[in-house]
């Protein structure tokens, strides 16, 4: 939960340059009883804020327990601070702690008097600590009951000697206290050069060498190559990268360098000690590891796989087109059915071809739960694996009981997607196909400068894919420019909110993404109003700022003839309310160059297809 809270906001931080530093007490156990979700709207709220308000240092998430059945939690920041009168009046409704904060920060006070209704309805107390210009500390503590039946004990590493290397000072002590609660015996470096020296001096190697990657001066990818060097008689000690980022070119440059383990920030102390376990113990070395290095796969790793052939039932042409983008340099072939039913004749008809099934559960005519149930009759083996914007316990049943064998949670986490793909994707399957799949390229400098979105985040999506990240941005466009939520009702609603939802977050769009997570939650009607606001403001911008997205080469001039017979053929198409009928005629249209005002259209109508508008499309293309 945690970790899923700090997703949310760690791209925010990087893009400021700020620490995101977690810590755990020793005394808490890894699992508890209680309201997850409001748990998590708590913390993002508190975390949220703390950025916002941060300009240089650190954000810190604190977890300690107070007494049996009874956890603290402190977010702490080096930020503005607040005055002892701003402090006094900062959970009340509507309050700011001043009218500047508003204008240059703008409104988080209603925030903080739900988080402070949250807690006492968890039988907690929240409070705040802080002076002006000296960073604040949001404390709350909350009944929550232990389910750790059986207490995980690490695994102890007796006379094992590591060193940490890292410029951040928080971050030194707190790897510092974790690995030597696991026994090790703990030296600390702030910095690259101090690292060389200290290893240069000692008599005995260190074992293990945990390498901060983003330090000034030396790097840790530089300090490694340099430790490579001074090394060259001699096995240089093990290097275990650590890094906040997520960025492929970092793997990379690690691999050349024998790097073969990366470590996420924050750090998850069983992660960490599975880790140890790995290298020390060689207990399940590659299950121990296989989450660590996960979160650092790029789809070069997927060329085992060329020639795979998977499919994948999905409704939605942007969630389409992404995990079709992010495995474009895989060479895996994707067979895409856009609903259940869909999904069910093209498993009939080529069952021997598939290796894996990747299922979206909220599809119309047949959702994923009946086609996977549908499929596992015809076929016991074969994976399939989840997607879906919502991971709660009764999904999770459900998915288990229609035979599915593992959920990927939208937005879809790009390591985790590749993962799971090497898991279940055997490599015989590879080359069997016939199909041969060009190389995808990632185009630089075609990023537009975006207020309502997060660039960066929209990006972690998409494996730093410029070029598709630009095209889901024109489709989110195509699909929601013009909407009015105001017109919508009943499961139509329910579905146009969820779609939001899960694409606010592939795009960045935050503010959106939250506003409808809540209103999925809570059906509160007012939110609608701040969801439309939201949408307008994000497809002005997109519609008014200049994205360049590369001309396509190659498109053949079309016949005025030609152009209206192609829009007839569409509309023929469209009146059997059968996408797959509409798909073949979509596909040659898009060899042709339309003109500016066609292809605007063409957009439009393909959305709304995509989306089983047929009546609105009908009426567009009457």
């Amino acid at each position: 939960m945690v970790e899923s809270v700090l997703t949310l906001v760690e791209f925010k931080a990087h893009e400021k340059n700020l620490d995101l530093v977690v810590k755990y007490g020793s005394e808490v156990c890894r699992k508890y009883y209680g309201d997850s979700l409001r748990i998590s709207q708590i913390l993002t709220n508190l975390v949220g804020n703390a950025v916002k308000f941060t300009h240089a240092g650190e954000i810190g998430v604190y977890v300690h327990k107070v007494d049996q059945d009874r956890l603290r939690f402190e977010v702490r920041d080096t930020g503005i601070g607040l005055s002892s009168e701003q402090v006094g009046n900062l959970f009340q409704p509507f309050s700011q702690a001043d009218s500047s904060t508003t204008r240059q920060y703008g409104g988080t006070g209603l925030g903080l008097s739900i988080t402070m209704q949250l807690v006492k309805l968890m039988d907690g107390e929240i409070w705040v600590e802080s002076s002006e210009g000296e960073g604040s500390s949001f404390i709350f503590e909350i009944e929550l009951e232990e389910k750790c039946t059986h207490k995980h004990v690490p695994a102890s590493f007796q006379d094992k000697r590591v060193l940490v290397v890292d410029d951040n000072e928080t971050w030194l002590e707190v790897l510092d206290e974790l690995l030597s609660s696991f026994g090790l015996q703990v030296d600390i470096a702030p910095s690259g050069g101090q690292a060389l020296d200290m290893i240069r001096q000692e008599t005995e190697p260190y074992d293990l060498i945990l390498m901060d990657w983003n330090m000034p001066g030396l790097d840790g990818i530089e300090t490694t190559r340099i430790l490579n060097d001074q090394c060259l008689n001699d096995k240089p000690p093990l290097v275990v990268m650590v890094s906040a980022s997520r960025q492929e070119s970092i793997v990379e440059m690690g691999r050349d360098l024998g790097i073969q383990i990366f470590l996420q920030k924050p750090v998850n102390p069983s992660t960490l000690n599975d880790i140890l376990s790995g290298i020390f113990l060689g207990e399940g070395q590659e299950d121990n590891l296989s989450q660590a290095q996960a979160e650092s796969l790029t789809s070069s790793d997927l060329s085992v796989l060329r020639g795979s052939r998977i499919l994948m039932a999905e409704d939605n042409l942007t969630n389409q087109e992404i995990v079709l983008g992010l495995l474009e340099k895989s060479g895996i072939v994707v067979d895409v059915a856009n609903n259940g039913q869909e999904a069910i004749d093209l498993f009939t008809t080529n069952r021997d071809a598939y290796g894996l099934i990747l299922m979206d559960l909220q599809m119309p005519l047949v959702d994923g739960f009946e086609a996977a149930a549908q499929i596992r009759q015809l076929d016991r083996q074969i994976p399939i694996v989840a997607l879906t914007a919502n991971a709660m316990k009764e999904d999770v049943q459900r998915t288990l009981k229609a035979g599915m064998n593992e959920h990927l949670n939208k937005p879809i986490e790009v390591e985790k997607l590749y993962a799971t793909l090497l898991r279940y994707l055997s490599p015989e399957f590879a080359g069997n196909n016939g199909v041969a799949v060009p190389d995808g390229d990632i185009s630089g400098g075609l990023l537009p400068r975006l207020e309502t979105i997060s660039v960066a985040t929209g990006l972690k999506y998409l494996a730093g894919n410029e070029k598709l990240y630009l095209k889901v941005l024109n489709n989110f466009y195509g699909d929601f420019h013009g909407l009015d939520i105001a017109n919508l009702a009943g499961e139509e609603l329910f579905r146009t909110i969820h779609t939001i939802k899960g694409l606010s977050v592939n795009i960045g769009a935050e503010a959106l993404h939250r506003l409808a997570f809540e209103w999925e939650t809570s059906q509160d009607v007012s939110l609608l109003v701040k969801i439309s606001a939201e949408l307008k403001c994000i497809t002005a911008e997109l519609k008014n700022i200049c994205i360049h997205v590369p001309e396509q080469t190659g498109k053949e001039e079309i016949s005025a003839e030609m152009r209206d017979k192609l829009f007839n053929e569409l509309k023929i198409a469209a009146g059997t309310k059968r996408p797959k009928n509409c798909q073949l005629v979509l596909e040659i249209m898009e060899v042709y160059a339309l003109s500016e005002v066609d292809q605007k259209l063409f957009e439009r109508i393909k959305g709304l297809i995509g989306k089983y508008k047929f009546k609105e499309a009908l009426e567009i293309l009457g």
